[in-house]
Protein backbone atom coordinates (compact mmCIF):
# COMPACT_ATOMS: atom_id res chain seq x y z
CA UNK A 1 0.00 0.00 0.00
CA UNK A 2 2.80 2.43 1.16
CA UNK A 3 4.84 1.65 -2.22
CA UNK A 4 1.36 2.40 -4.49
CA UNK A 5 0.72 5.68 -2.83
CA UNK A 6 4.59 6.60 -3.35
CA UNK A 7 4.19 5.54 -6.68
CA UNK A 8 1.05 7.79 -6.98
CA UNK A 9 2.86 10.61 -5.13
CA UNK A 10 5.72 10.73 -7.61
CA UNK A 11 3.58 10.57 -10.56
CA UNK A 12 1.38 13.56 -9.48
CA UNK A 13 4.99 15.58 -8.43
CA UNK A 14 5.87 14.76 -12.17
CA UNK A 15 2.62 15.91 -13.99
CA UNK A 16 3.23 19.27 -11.88
CA UNK A 17 6.57 19.96 -12.56
CA UNK A 18 6.27 19.41 -16.32
CA UNK A 19 2.87 20.88 -16.86
CA UNK A 20 4.38 23.40 -19.19
CA UNK A 21 4.35 20.79 -21.65
CA UNK A 22 2.99 24.05 -24.39
CA UNK A 23 6.07 24.59 -26.72
CA UNK A 24 6.71 27.52 -28.78
CA UNK A 25 8.76 28.93 -31.59
CA UNK A 26 11.30 31.58 -31.58
CA UNK A 27 10.00 32.85 -34.62
CA UNK A 28 6.88 33.43 -33.46
CA UNK A 29 8.14 36.32 -30.74
CA UNK A 30 9.42 40.19 -31.38
CA UNK A 31 10.41 42.98 -30.20
CA UNK A 32 10.08 46.07 -31.99
CA UNK A 33 9.36 43.71 -35.47
CA UNK A 34 13.00 42.30 -34.80
CA UNK A 35 13.17 38.23 -33.33
CA UNK A 36 14.51 37.16 -30.47
CA UNK A 37 17.76 36.02 -32.12
CA UNK A 38 19.43 38.34 -34.56
CA UNK A 39 22.95 39.60 -35.19
CA UNK A 40 24.55 41.93 -32.98
CA UNK A 41 24.34 44.64 -35.95
CA UNK A 42 20.85 44.65 -36.43
CA UNK A 43 20.47 44.96 -32.28
CA UNK A 44 22.38 47.59 -32.41
CA UNK A 45 20.88 49.09 -35.63
CA UNK A 46 16.92 48.96 -33.86
CA UNK A 47 17.99 49.87 -30.34
CA UNK A 48 21.08 51.72 -30.36
CA UNK A 49 24.37 51.76 -28.55
CA UNK A 50 23.44 49.75 -25.19
CA UNK A 51 24.27 50.85 -22.00
CA UNK A 52 26.90 48.28 -20.78
CA UNK A 53 28.39 45.37 -23.04
CA UNK A 54 29.99 42.88 -20.79
CA UNK A 55 31.34 39.18 -20.33
CA UNK A 56 28.67 37.23 -18.85
CA UNK A 57 30.29 34.05 -17.64
CA UNK A 58 28.17 31.90 -17.81
CA UNK A 59 29.08 28.55 -16.11
CA UNK A 60 27.13 25.96 -17.59
CA UNK A 61 24.62 26.33 -20.87
CA UNK A 62 24.56 27.26 -24.23
CA UNK A 63 26.53 30.99 -23.56
CA UNK A 64 29.04 29.12 -21.66
CA UNK A 65 32.74 29.79 -22.84
CA UNK A 66 33.52 26.84 -21.19
CA UNK A 67 31.20 24.14 -22.56
CA UNK A 68 30.42 26.12 -26.24
CA UNK A 69 33.64 26.34 -29.01
CA UNK A 70 31.70 29.24 -30.62
CA UNK A 71 32.40 31.88 -27.48
CA UNK A 72 33.20 34.33 -26.13
CA UNK A 73 30.21 35.69 -25.20
CA UNK A 74 29.25 38.56 -24.84
CA UNK A 75 25.73 40.62 -23.17
CA UNK A 76 24.43 44.20 -24.43
CA UNK A 77 22.19 45.62 -21.93
CA UNK A 78 19.65 48.32 -22.67
CA UNK A 79 17.46 49.77 -19.75
CA UNK A 80 14.30 46.94 -19.83
CA UNK A 81 16.19 44.43 -21.81
CA UNK A 82 19.39 42.02 -22.08
CA UNK A 83 20.54 40.16 -25.40
CA UNK A 84 23.32 37.44 -24.99
CA UNK A 85 25.45 35.81 -27.93
CA UNK A 86 28.31 35.74 -29.81
CA UNK A 87 29.84 36.49 -33.13
CA UNK A 88 27.10 34.50 -34.64
CA UNK A 89 23.91 35.50 -32.89
CA UNK A 90 22.37 37.03 -29.91
CA UNK A 91 19.42 35.96 -28.33
CA UNK A 92 16.95 38.51 -26.09
CA UNK A 93 17.56 36.92 -22.45
CA UNK A 94 15.93 39.42 -20.44
CA UNK A 95 12.83 41.77 -20.68
CA UNK A 96 11.77 44.11 -17.61
CA UNK A 97 8.06 44.92 -18.29
CA UNK A 98 7.89 48.31 -17.42
CA UNK A 99 4.97 51.41 -17.64
CA UNK A 100 8.54 53.01 -18.82
CA UNK A 101 9.39 50.36 -21.68
CA UNK A 102 8.07 51.79 -25.18
CA UNK A 103 9.26 48.30 -26.97
CA UNK A 104 6.81 46.18 -28.40
CA UNK A 105 6.67 42.66 -27.51
CA UNK A 106 4.97 40.57 -29.61
CA UNK A 107 3.97 36.49 -30.06
CA UNK A 108 2.06 35.74 -33.11
CA UNK A 109 1.21 38.89 -33.63
CA UNK A 110 -0.53 39.30 -29.83
CA UNK A 111 0.93 42.51 -27.54
CA UNK A 112 2.84 41.16 -24.25
CA UNK A 113 3.22 43.90 -22.05
CA UNK A 114 2.96 45.01 -18.18
CA UNK A 115 -0.47 45.37 -18.93
CA UNK A 116 -1.17 41.39 -20.17
CA UNK A 117 -2.92 39.56 -17.44
CA UNK A 118 -2.59 36.40 -16.44
CA UNK A 119 -5.83 35.62 -18.00
CA UNK A 120 -4.80 36.95 -21.50
CA UNK A 121 -1.77 35.08 -21.35
CA UNK A 122 -3.38 31.90 -20.74
CA UNK A 123 -5.58 32.71 -23.84
CA UNK A 124 -2.57 33.86 -26.29
CA UNK A 125 -0.60 31.10 -25.29
CA UNK A 126 -3.33 27.97 -24.62
CA UNK A 127 -1.83 27.30 -21.17
CA UNK A 128 -3.30 27.30 -17.82
CA UNK A 129 -1.35 29.32 -15.52
CA UNK A 130 -1.39 27.81 -11.82
CA UNK A 131 1.57 30.03 -10.21
CA UNK A 132 3.01 33.52 -10.78
CA UNK A 133 5.64 31.79 -13.56
CA UNK A 134 5.68 29.63 -16.44
CA UNK A 135 8.61 27.83 -18.71
CA UNK A 136 7.54 27.90 -22.34
CA UNK A 137 10.06 25.19 -24.43
CA UNK A 138 11.12 26.08 -27.81
CA UNK A 139 9.78 23.59 -29.78
CA UNK A 140 12.60 20.68 -30.91
CA UNK A 141 14.93 22.29 -28.38
CA UNK A 142 16.11 22.48 -24.91
CA UNK A 143 16.28 26.10 -24.34
CA UNK A 144 13.37 27.93 -23.01
CA UNK A 145 11.37 31.35 -21.87
CA UNK A 146 10.24 32.09 -18.32
CA UNK A 147 7.55 34.18 -18.20
CA UNK A 148 7.35 35.76 -14.82
CA UNK A 149 3.88 37.22 -13.15
CA UNK A 150 3.58 39.87 -10.22
CA UNK A 151 0.45 40.99 -9.07
CA UNK A 152 -1.44 39.31 -11.98
CA UNK A 153 0.43 40.84 -14.62
CA UNK A 154 3.58 39.91 -16.91
CA UNK A 155 6.63 41.58 -15.03
CA UNK A 156 9.29 39.63 -16.74
CA UNK A 157 10.64 37.11 -19.38
CA UNK A 158 13.88 35.33 -18.54
CA UNK A 159 15.64 33.30 -21.07
CA UNK A 160 16.94 29.42 -19.92
CA UNK A 161 19.41 27.48 -21.41
CA UNK A 162 20.19 24.23 -19.83
CA UNK A 163 23.15 23.38 -17.98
Amino acid sequence: MKRLLMTFVISLFTILIFAEDKTVSYQDFKIDGLYFIANKEDIIKKFGKPIKIFRPNYECGFFSDNEQSDGPYYSLQYAYLKFTGNKLNYQLVEVLFSQKMKNKITYKNQVLSYKTTKKEFEKIFGVKLNENKIILRYRNADDALIFSFINGFLAKIDYKSPC
